[in-house]
């Protein structure tokens, strides 16, 4: 074989050693992509230069292994296995956080790691189609054993020059004063974002905004804030407060074909005196600390640029029910029988002013078992109670965050279930079975708590929401007609109930309500004296009563629509958004007249 063959054959096997390369690190790419639930279109689709600039972030793992080895085929292979393991963890952070695994949800990692013994994880297709890209990169590999490459000096080289370019681009992209695309990704919804730029582009672009927690609204003037003057405080005698919020109490029935899961709950609708209506948690399947942030706060998780709140912003004097409460006299306590350490709880509650903490294990005295499922809710209520007396003679706050209702929800064998639905879902026929036995203990154990407080001769006024649905519901069929933004907001409606031992005005109780709507709803029913930021909330209750996370909305005459369009209601919801974000920030422009009442 002459020189010239010999030389063509080695350009050759050099020109397709490249080429398998690139296309391991595309699949790799699209490994990514799909465990962040982009649509295969929108990857095909997406512009040519956020394409190039995702697969430039996900081959840094190829790199710098190949920085360190100097050995390609081993360098592939180790970032094969990596990003496989993390698109198989964000396709499950996904499916029981409701979001893709973002910067704030590093912090977040111990929390969900003292909750998965709770969970069966099943193989969906998602999972498969993720593991299937796997072994191909894996039979490209192999391939690539019978190509010679290049001098391990001349790869050292190589690696360097791409870490130096990928270095540059990261610094260009998110750290420069001059961006090739808006400083926040991220303008109401993950969604949107991840699939016209890219999983790796976003979970970048989160990073940088760890620096800036707050979503700035556009056109914020501490100056121009419009507001209704708060009430004026009186030394009146006022109700004891209950908080409860219950973990993943959700009314089935409200999104999918599911009869029984109304008739489950049917114990708390029919209660004496109760009022209820639906909410609006800030994600579908997860999202606990995100949803008790929103309720205590009443600040939407629309204006921040992270999640799990508690562990990511700094608590101490922050604006909420229990600072408002706390002004007024009251005496205050949180109780949670999970790790105290999750989202930062043992931080958080105690930076917001609670009085008394009941957290963890050692905090509780009352521990029964159904099955294999544990912190039944009726035990959770008889320790509340024995805090709850033990509070002293004035007025008291008590927040209670439950446990029973968590998932998973193949913990126990069928025959545990007093729920036995009609419908056949397939492998979530057992999961909806098991869930649905839980809320109905959990309904009967609410009721007998209105029936102790019913005997009290202190006025108790009591809300309970549920924090969200269950994860597996994004998976049921939806009700005929459910589609589009009604979708969207069906799959994160959760029941609310407001039982008092008391007359309260029940027209100030709203049908429709998002999560930050329901503490201001609830003291107006008791005739609280109200401050101008739940004053506003309140008209902007009336107008536009359902406001997600993600900016999907709902009219008060029912009609649908996403937040930031031009809307009639765009100067309502500009100005709450405008009151929030002076909230957050406290600086020197921040306007205290705004949160608190009237001496």
């Amino acid at each position: 074989m002459g020189s010239k063959t010999k030389e063509r054959r080695s350009v050759f096997k050099g020109a397709l050693s490249v080429i398998t390369v690139l296309l391991i690190l595309y699949l790799q790419h699209c490994q990514l992509s799909y465990s962040a639930s982009v649509a295969i279109r929108k990857l095909l689709f997406m512009a040519p230069q956020w394409q190039l600039i995702n697969c430039m972030i996900s081959a840094v793992p190829f790199l710098l292994f190949l920085l360190l080895t100097s050995r390609v085929k081993l360098s592939l292979l180790l970032s094969s296995i990596l990003v496989t393991v993390l698109s198989v963890a964000n396709n499950f952070t996904l499916l029981f956080h409701g979001s893709p695994f973002l910067a704030s949800d590093f912090y977040s990692i111990p929390t969900a790691m003292n909750v998965l013994s709770e969970y069966h994880f099943n193989l969906g297709p998602l999972t498969w189609r993720i593991l299937f890209l796997a072994l191909a990169e894996i039979v490209l590999i192999v391939i690539l054993y019978v190509f010679r490459g290049p001098k391990r000096k001349i790869k050292w080289f190589v690696s360097m020059a791409a870490m130096a370019v990928n270095a540059a681009l990261i610094y260009f992209l998110f750290f420069s004063p001059w961006t090739v695309f808006p400083h926040s990704l991220f303008t109401w919804s993950w969604g949107p974002a991840v699939n016209e730029y890219g999983y790796e582009l976003c979970l970048l672009n989160s990073c940088s905004l760890l620096r800036n927690r707050y979503q700035i609204p556009e056109g914020y003037s501490a100056e121009i804030i419009e507001f209704t003057e708060c009430d004026p405080f009186s030394d009146g005698s006022y109700p004891d407060v209950v908080i409860i919020l219950n973990e993943t109490l959700c009314d089935l029935s409200f999104y999918a074909p599911v009869p029984e899961g109304r008739e489950v709950i049917d114990d708390l609708f029919k209660i004496p005196t109760i009022s209820s209506g639906y909410s609006t948690a800030s994600l579908v399947g997860g999202g606990t600390n995100n949803t008790e942030y929103e309720l205590l706060t009443s600040n939407s998780m629309a204006g921040l640029t992270i999640t799990a709140p508690f562990q990511l912003l700094n608590m101490n004097g922050a604006d909420s029910v229990v600072s408002y409460l706390k002004w007024m006299g009251y005496n205050t306590a949180a109780m949670h029988c999970g790790n105290a350490t999750n989202y930062g709880r043992n931080n958080a509650y105690p930076a917001m002013g609670f009085d008394q903490l009941y957290l963890g294990l050692d905090s509780f005295d009352y521990f029964r078992e159904y099955g294999n499922r544990n912190w039944l809710d009726e035990d959770n209520y008889l320790d509340m109670l024995e805090a709850y007396e033990a509070m002293g003679d004035g007025p008291r706050l008590m927040y209670l965050l439950t446990f029973q209702n968590h998932g998973g929800y193949e913990q126990n064998e069928p025959e545990w279930d007093t729920v036995s639905i009609q419908e056949d879902f397939g492998e979530y026929t057992d999961d909806v079975n098991e869930y649905l036995t839980s809320v109905q203990m959990s309904a009967l154990a609410f009721k007998q708590l209105t029936e102790y407080f019913a005997d009290s001769a202190r006025p108790v006024i009591i809300l309970m929401v549920g924090d969200h649905a269950p994860s597996f519901i994004q998976y049921l069929p939806a009700k005929p007609g459910i589609t589009g933004l009604e979708k969207e907001i069906a799959l994160r409606t959760v029941p609310y109930f407001v039982w008092a031992n008391f007359e309260i005005d029940n027209s100030a109780l709203a049908a429709r309500s998002s999560m930050v709507d329901l503490v201001p709803m609830m003291l107006k029913a008791a005739d609280f004296p109200l401050t101008s930021y739940y004053k506003t909330i309140l008209d902007l209750n009336k107008n536009v009563p359902v406001r997600t996370m993600d900016g999907a909305a709902m009219d008060a005459e029912g009609n649908y629509f996403r937040i930031g369009e031009d809307t009639k209601y765009s100067s309502i919801l500009q100005q709450y958004y405008y009151m929030e974000y002076n909230a957050l920030r406290r600086a020197d422009d921040y306007r205290p007249e705004l949160f608190s009442l009237a001496h």
